[in-house]
């Protein structure tokens, strides 16, 4: 966990992470709303993502407190440059399980974050710098 609370704050960190907890009343430990196999090949190159168990959303809640943190089978997306003090509202987006609780609304959900991720890699790419083209 020590490693996913440190990676999630590295300054040098490029890539948004996708994290999707695990509800405590949920049996399996890996069951997420979302199909976290499929919005992993979707983003690949874009995005990190990541399982929290229920018991490690209670580690980084009490890391990064209440605000900021990831439970109940909500999925959050920790932009690059997150701080242990950001703005919960800054662009580290959090879906709340309710939003996700059919499969057309997880489908949905799970459109909205690879849109996001994919507009954060235009946003933050540079022509010339991180693309480079053939003279």
């Amino acid at each position: 966990m020590e490693k996913l609370f440190d990676y999630l704050i590295d300054q040098n960190r490029q890539l948004p992470t996708l994290v999707l907890s695990v509800s405590e009343f949920t049996k399996d430990s890996l069951a997420t709303p979302l199909n976290a196999v499929e919005l992993t090949r979707a983003t690949l190159g874009l995005a990190d993502v990541a399982i929290l168990s229920a018991r490690s959303s209670w580690l980084l809640t009490e890391f990064f407190g209440k605000r900021l943190s990831v439970y109940g089978g909500a999925a959050r997306v920790y932009l690059p440059g997150f701080t242990e003090d950001a703005d919960p509202y800054g662009g580290h987006r959090l879906i709340m399980a309710e939003a996700m609780n059919t499969d057309e609304k997880a489908a949905k959900c799970a459109y909205q974050l690879k849109w996001l991720v994919a507009s954060e890699s235009i946003r933050r790419t540079r022509l010339d710098k991180d693309v480079r083209h053939g003279s």
